[in-house]
């Protein structure tokens, strides 16, 4: 799975599939060796961003991407909005999910869902609902290896 292209991971990922913005940036980052779901993940954050000599991508942006494209490859069922909510609520890795309230956890994802950033995430998608919540911490409880991935 690392291999996936980065491109066909945002396409396959998305719920309203891919945006312009999102396979243009797929290219620029294919222009500087960025081409696989694993080059992202190897990448070291600071050179991708210094290749990249984009405005709007920092070492931040890229470290973001890493561990939602991370969420993606090890969590079955879960989808690229998914994982871009969880990663800004702050479950960084599949293990910070273990253990975690549903209730607490459906709470802070509707607070980014109704943020300016979670609605830019929705593209005006369905809302998660506490069913849907409970979900992403069972298919986390199922998660694999990355290198398995």
């Amino acid at each position: 799975m690392k291999a996936i292209l980065f491109a066909a991971l945002i396409a396959f990922t998305n719920a309203k599939g891919s945006t312009d913005a999102e396979l243009k940036m797929a290219e620029h980052l294919a222009k500087v060796g960025v081409v696989t779901v694993g080059d992202l993940l190897e990448g070291e954050p600071a050179a991708i961003t210094s290749k990249l000599d984009h405005r709007r991508v920092n070492s931040e942006t890229v470290r973001l991407w890493q561990r939602q494209a991370e969420w993606v490859c090890r969590v079955p069922e879960i989808r690229g909005h998914d994982a871009q909510f969880l990663v800004a609520c702050g479950y960084e890795t599949v293990e910070e999910l273990s253990g975690v309230d549903s209730q607490e956890l459906f709470e802070a994802v509707i607070t980014m869902v109704d943020s300016k950033q979670g609605r830019r995430i929705l593209r005006g998608g369905k809302k998660p609902d506490l069913a849907e919540i409970v979900d992403w911490i069972n298919f986390a409880n199922q998660s694999r290896e990355l290198k398995a991935a």
